[in-house]
């Protein structure tokens, strides 16, 4: 028999075998695709950036507005300035203007890697923002738990394994002064233990309702009318402010409240805020290129009108029995930082400008506008400091003494 005349050899599963070989091999290469996204990408990450575009792409026409109108309450440096601007409501007039920047901004920030509201000095620089973020919240813990600095908090990137079994006593309690959504003091709780109640006040209820969800506990309350009722003497274990610390009117005020708040030997942290630098060639609001960078600068977080020098942070909070334990300004670190995030947004603008080309409802118009400014800002920010006008990333760490 001719070899073209063999018959075939045939499977034992006869053609049964090749529909399961042709079903297996496509749903074997979709599991690969997917254990290699899984192994490329953080998928939470990419949730939280796609949710991020979708808000950004579904607010309403009135929310940018809102926004875009907003940006003229940056430009008034005193409560005179405001009172003439707004007349006698200016106060609620400001927040309200304030609240109507972050509606829009914390978007923004989900989107280039910032959801905590803030730039992190740049610790590792192999590793982006949140990341970041996450390193410089490991430090605030420690700092919170007396700690010291040691500069180097690189091992921090692996968050901290719950343990299932554990049972939380919440024998000690953090507050958070201007806790917004609630996230940094989530994150926090990672690295405090179990033991430790999470507490936050904020005056914005959207950001609240946020914090909410999460497993904090948080009030609604303006950090500047003091005393803080809700709060016992001595019965706070730790506390910190991180990024809001601009809307405190009276520092002095603010330092007496702590210390009655506070356990002997508990710590204050003013974590990564914008600070004055000391010299006498410092932030001079009464100089009108000084006012330009403040006024820009203070965008990028919807900051409020207060920039304290570390002077002025020292001598306030000494005044009631704390001592001051460290102080530092990250320079490079933040420049970097603020570089590094201002590339993500060039990139973001460049993507949304070739979407909008085909946007038949142009709602990434104002979009846009908004990250052109943010760009703008940035070289603010950039600029005084480099001018040893004032930076964004100052930390202060204070000890109530027993």
């Amino acid at each position: 028999m001719s070899q073209s005349n063999k018959p075939l050899a045939t499977s034992p599963l006869g053609g049964r075998g090749c529909g399961l070989f042709c079903w297996a091999v496509p749903i074997l290469l979709f599991a690969f695709a997917i254990r290699l996204c899984g192994l490329l990408l953080d998928v939470e990450d990419v949730y939280e950036k796609g949710f991020a575009l979708y808000n950004i792409l579904m607010l309403p026409h009135q929310a940018y507005e809102d926004f875009l109108q907003s940006y003229d309450v940056y430009t008034h440096a005193t409560d005179q300035e405001l009172e003439d601007a707004y007349g006698q409501d200016w106060r609620e007039v400001e927040m309200r203007k304030h609240k109507h920047t972050y509606t829009v901004v914390q978007y923004y920030c989900a989107l280039v890697g910032c959801q905590k509201m803030y730039v992190a000095p740049l610790f590792n620089t192999l590793r982006g923002n949140e990341e970041n973020q996450v390193i410089f919240e490991y430090q605030l813990a420690r700092w919170l738990k007396a700690g010291d600095w040691d500069d180097q908090p690189f091992n921090a990137c692996a968050r901290r394994a719950e343990d299932p079994n554990a049972v939380a006593k919440k024998t000690k309690r953090v507050l958070e002064v201007g806790c917004g959504q609630g996230r940094i003091l989530q994150e926090l709780g990672r690295f405090l233990g179990a033991d430790w109640k999470l507490m936050g006040m904020n005056l914005d209820g959207n950001q609240l309702r946020h914090a909410k969800e999460r497993p904090v506990e948080v009030t609604m309350r303006d950090l500047n009318h003091m005393p803080y009722d809700w709060i016992a003497n001595a019965s706070v274990n730790g506390a910190y402010n991180l990024g809001a610390m601009t809307f405190q009117r009276d520092l002095e005020e603010h330092a007496q409240e702590m210390a009655r708040i506070l356990t002997p030997g508990s710590r204050f942290v003013v974590a990564c805020d914008w600070t004055n630098f000391d010299d006498e060639k410092g932030l001079n609001l009464k100089d009108l290129e000084h006012r330009r960078l403040w006024s820009g600068a203070r965008r990028l977080g919807a900051a409020g009108r207060y920039c304290y020098s570390e002077k002025e942070y020292v001598a306030a909070f000494t005044k009631y029995n704390f001592k001051h334990v460290h102080s530092e300004l990250y320079g490079v670190r933040y420049v970097q930082a603020l570089r590094d995030v201002n590339v993500l947004r060039v990139l973001a603008a460049e993507w949304m400008q070739l979407v909008a080309k085909v946007d038949l409802f142009g709602v990434l118009d104002q979009a846009l506008t908004m990250m052109q400014r943010f760009g703008t800002d940035v070289e603010n920010a950039l600029e005084a400091h480099d001018r040893k006008l004032f930076t964004y990333c100052g930390s202060h760490v204070f000890e109530l003494q027993r």
